[in-house]
């Protein structure tokens, strides 16, 4: 029950990092180490990977935004809204 809400938590936190990162002087550094962060306690949450695969692309970090929204995408194939899946697909072929 106490990881599921420190998973809840991390989720919120790595969606308004990613925000803040991805807005004129959002501090994107910080905003990719929320999302980590998010990553290493729920690896099988696409929608934290996807928004890390942005987050990594904007770095530079085109290798590792690639591996992430690959993994998102797969993740999101086997359950995942339409939407998500969407943009997941959109974010591989951005990346490739």
């Amino acid at each position: 029950m106490a990881l599921a809400r420190t998973i809840r938590r991390r989720s919120r936190q790595g969606r308004n990092a990613c925000r803040a990162a991805t807005t004129p002087g959002g501090d994107l550094q910080e905003g990719e180490l929320l999302l980590w962060r998010a990553v290493a306690l729920d690896p099988d949450d696409p929608r934290m990977r996807a928004m890390l695969a942005d987050v990594l692309r904007l770095s530079g970090e085109r290798d590792q935004a690639l591996a992430h929204a690959v993994i998102a995408m797969g993740i999101l194939e086997r359950a995942g809204s339409g939407r998500e899946l969407a943009h997941a697909r959109g974010l591989v072929a951005t990346l490739r």
